[in-house]
């Protein structure tokens, strides 16, 4: 059984039943944890599978499509996204959207400041990373 998908396109590793990408240089580290249990020979020998596969860094690189797209298999779909109405940027928080627009659209909303439509609106996204590197993306429903 395989238990990771490769998408070239992304240059990320996703580990189909955990449902997110896996960091360059952490499979073996994956494969032990206390989700999948491995022993380390069995580990480092999965891990070989994909020594050639270039793995893109969630720690240096901003790893989103540039496009709304299908779902991708093996990543959970959430529905309850927060889309940027002036850029790609999506959250699950309007906490975050909020502080974002502030941030970087210098839009201020709350306390009688807002004049005009929310600059947001809800979708489906998905995200590849769960801690490093953790950026969400539209997907189409």
């Amino acid at each position: 059984m395989d238990l990771f998908h490769y998408y070239l396109q992304y240059r990320i590793l996703v580990c189909k039943s955990c449902q997110y990408a896996i960091q360059p240089n952490c499979i073996i580290a994956h494969l032990r944890s206390d989700q999948h249990k491995l022993p380390r020979q069995q580990s480092e020998e999965i891990a070989n599978q994909y020594k050639n596969c270039d793995l893109a860094n969630p720690c240096i690189e901003h790893i989103i499509p540039q496009t709304t797209i299908l779902p991708i298999d093996y990543l959970p779909i959430y529905r309850d996204g927060l889309a940027c109405s002036h850029c790609q940027y999506v959250c699950q928080s309007e906490r975050w959207i909020k502080q974002h627009q502030r941030e970087v659209h210098n839009i201020r909303i709350g306390r009688g400041r807002r004049s005009g439509p929310i600059g947001w609106s809800t979708t489906w996204c998905q995200c590849f990373f769960i801690s490093a590197g953790q950026y969400y993306f539209t997907v189409q429903n």
